[in-house]
């Protein structure tokens, strides 16, 4: 891991990457245009775990979170206030931290909840087939995920249905337009400022993406300007 931070850090500078090592070697020409940001892009921090949440807060680092079911989302950044405040950071940077915490899901706008749901659930339903055969045959056998890392949705020992199940309930924003509309206003209401909008997803067809993409472009997005 800190080689793989070491050869990123690096990589986001204006200077040549020559990388010799152990399990490497890269040599990358200079980057052109450099980045804007000096020394580099701001490194968001991924949180599940409701201690890593406080603990992000302390280090006064971006976050961002993945399957939060909505319930959970307002302690979850209550805790992360409470690290940020003990951070150092002055009041203002606290509160654009807060306000910046990223929340991800999947999305899909669909003609009607009905088509949505069903289209939704096909796409999951193979994906977690995916995920399930690529753990088995490519992992070592004595390959093991810490319980604490599981959810029905990731744990191949749940049924298929439960699987989805918690993933529709818990990792989408999805259904009609209104439908959608309304899952993201409650997200915003919870304090989430910035959702990372998962659109493309697994095998669902092409025109059903683009027709969703429009449909959130044009229609929900100029709401919450």
């Amino acid at each position: 891991m800190a080689e793989a931070v070491d050869i990123m850090t690096r990589a986001w500078t204006d200077t040549p990457l020559d990388h010799r090592g152990r399990f490497y070697t890269l040599s990358l020409p200079e980057l052109r245009p450099v980045p804007v940001q000096k020394p580099h892009p701001p490194i968001w921090h991924s949180v599940v775990s409701a201690p890593s949440f406080e603990a992000c807060g302390r280090a006064g680092v971006p976050i961002l979170t993945v399957r939060l079911p909505t319930e959970l989302i307002g302690d979850r950044l209550g805790l992360y206030a409470k690290g940020l405040a003990e951070s150092g950071l002055d009041a203002n940077t606290q509160r654009q931290r807060l306000s910046s915490a990223a929340l991800w899901r999947w999305i899909y706008v669909g003609e009607s909840r009905a088509e949505a749901e069903d289209t939704f659930a096909e796409t999951l339903r193979h994906t977690r087939q995916h995920m399930a055969h690529a753990r088995s045959a490519f992992n070592p056998p004595d390959f093991q995920i810490p319980n604490a890392m599981l959810n029905p949705w990731t744990d191949t020992v749940v049924s298929e249905e439960e699987g989805i199940r918690f993933a529709m309930a818990n990792g989408t924003i999805i259904g009609s337009l209104a439908d959608v509309t309304g899952q993201i206003a409650a997200l915003h209401d919870a304090g989430v400022g910035h959702v990372l909008a998962q659109m493309s997803f697994g095998y669902m067809d092409h025109a059903k993406i683009r027709a969703s993409m429009r449909r959130f472009g044009t229609e929900i997005m100029p709401k919450f300007k």
